[in-house]
């Protein structure tokens, strides 16, 4: 019997069998993005590898590659290793060619701690990237918009736009506030922000709200769940701020991208800072506990003080039958900013307190005289810790920086003033001759750097007052343009030339990260050298 020929049987199999895509281990992706990113973009380097990380070059600029998170998409995701790479292809491009930026499309964008470590971890370049605190929750990242992308703003962006941080705060908050369609919605005394549903949260930065002019009981207090979102109502209304929770908690149960499910309070300094449930400021001492605190450590370190009175952040003591009054303003504003340095601040400004005492009838020695430069809102801090500041002497250096003079003593700096003149037997220029004249005996000053980047020094003294002297000459330094400086803190001196811009930006940003610590920089301007002066570098 002839058997039929038998026709070879068609299996289909259902999706749900289909053959599971072999997974790369993290090795293996690590060697693919080594071998592919440089093959697939030109002049791309691999220059470094770790367990988690690349560094690139490209175009002179490194680049810190974070692949751990790819990696594990690409392990839970059933995207192929194909697309995962062309996703990071266009990550990776879309950090390195940035458009030129549209100063009238630059905006603050509020983001929260989490979000900006994250992204300093594992986004291309963030490191780059300009931002700044705004409390211990909140950060102000600086976008601009372009063909629909919001883009972050490159610290290479401010040497294009010859902007300081301070000017590009100042052009993204004008930008926000000349959004239009700004509206504001009242419902017994819940508002809420609305400007086309992109920056409502960034509004906390304008006069908007620092002008208290929303009618709210209590103090101003803000809810900003999302970006999206801006919601105001008052210290003291406790319903309100129930339906503030209570929205925030909806908004997570929905799955919304939360920045921030706290509440924010406007103090006395037109800073936001943490509101906690009970209708206190998160983990800070009140004014009256502040103050309480200084006078316990006033009356530890001066035997035999007396406290006249307390109002708030004033104090007024009786020591060697003399009254004297501080006002602690600005020492509890920095201590609000910088909460973790509660020491260092109070510190700072209790050595000036203790001095003042310890110095009553004291004449000035003229051998500890000399000359020291501030910035000119340095002022208002004078203004509240010394006694008869109406009467300190100093003069203009420039548009930025005032010179002062001062005896050295043990703790702090003494301001000379007025009335010292007469024991003294000085005019303004003696004065003057006399501060020089110290602070140029055995002086030690060093230079130290390479590169077209120097770091001036000198020792035992304030350097930024080496820009008194005529000693700024091409000759000590192998620079880029004419001499430009940095003077960020009184002992530090940062040099280049006006037309280094590597290095320009280096400068910036070392300024900037001073800027994040709490004690206060001189100026965060860079200064060029004309002739016998330095002048704000345009």
């Amino acid at each position: 019997m002839q058997s039929k020929k038998q026709t070879p049987l068609k299996i289909i199999l259902p999706m749900f069998f289909k053959k599971k895509k072999k997974i790369l281990t993290q090795q293996e992706f690590l060697g693919m993005i080594k071998e592919k990113l440089p093959l697939s973009v030109d002049k791309l380097k691999v220059s470094y590898y770790s367990a988690d990380s690349l560094l690139m070059e490209y175009k002179n600029n490194e680049f810190v590659f974070n692949y751990v998170n790819e990696y594990n998409n690409y392990v839970t995701d059933s995207l192929s290793i194909d697309v995962i790479f062309a996703i990071i292809r266009s990550n990776f491009l879309t950090y390195i060619e940035l458009p030129k930026v549209n100063s009238e499309k630059i905006f603050p964008r509020i983001e929260n701690q989490q979000f900006i470590k994250e992204s300093v971890k594992n986004i291309f370049a963030f490191d780059n990237v300009v931002y700044n605190k705004l409390n211990e929750e909140l950060y102000v990242l600086f976008v601009h918009e372009y063909k629909g992308k919001v883009i972050p703003v490159q610290k290479s962006d401010l040497v294009d736009l010859n902007y300081s941080l301070d000017e590009l705060w100042q052009k993204a908050t004008l930008n926000l506030n000349n959004l239009p369609n700004i509206q504001s919605h009242d419902t017994e005394g819940l508002f809420r922000i609305t400007a086309g549903g992109l920056y409502e949260s960034s509004f906390i930065l304008l006069d908007l709200l620092l002008k208290r002019e929303f009618a709210v009981s209590g103090d101003i207090v803000v809810a900003l769940p999302t970006r999206d979102t801006l919601f105001i109502t008052g210290s003291e209304d406790q319903e309100n701020l129930s339906k503030l929770r209570d929205t925030i908690d909806n908004m997570k149960k929905e799955g919304c991208s939360i920045i921030s499910e706290k509440l924010f309070v406007l103090n006395d300094y037109n800073k936001f800072v943490i509101f906690e449930q009970n209708g206190t400021v998160d983990g800070l001492l009140s004014e009256n506990e502040f103050a309480e605190l200084i006078i316990k450590k006033l009356g530890e370190r001066i035997e035999g003080l007396k406290v006249i009175s307390q109002d708030r952040l004033q104090i007024i003591t009786e020591y060697r039958n003399q009254e004297l009054s501080y006002k602690y303003n600005k020492c509890y504003e920095e201590y609000t900013n910088h909460p973790q340095a509660l020491e260092q601040i109070m510190n700072s400004y209790l050595n000036v307190t203790y001095d003042t005492h310890m110095y009553i009838g004291v004449s000035v020695e003229s051998s500890k005289i000399f000359p020291i430069i501030r910035n000119k809102k340095f002022l208002d801090v004078v203004s509240e810790s010394e006694q008869n500041f109406e009467k300190i002497i100093y003069d203009s250096y420039n548009e930025e920086l005032l010179v002062f003079y001062i005896e050295n003593r043990e703790n702090s700096i003494y301001f000379i003033r007025r009335p010292d003149m007469i024991h003294l037997s000085y005019s303004l220029e003696d004065l003057k001759a006399k501060a020089l004249e110290n602070f140029t005996a055995d002086w030690n000053v060093e230079i130290a750097g390479d590169e077209h980047l120097y770091e001036v020094t000198s020792k035992g003294k304030e350097a930024s007052s080496l820009i008194l002297l005529e000693i700024w000459k091409q000759d000590y330094f192998s620079l880029i343009g004419d001499i430009v400086i940095a003077i960020p803190y009184p002992n530090k001196v940062y040099v280049t030339g006006s037309e280094d811009q590597t290095n320009l930006l280096k400068i910036s940003d070392l300024i900037n990260e001073m800027k994040k610590d709490w004690y206060p920089i001189i100026s965060d301007k860079l200064l060029v050298y004309r002739g016998k002066h330095f002048e704000v570098l345009e």
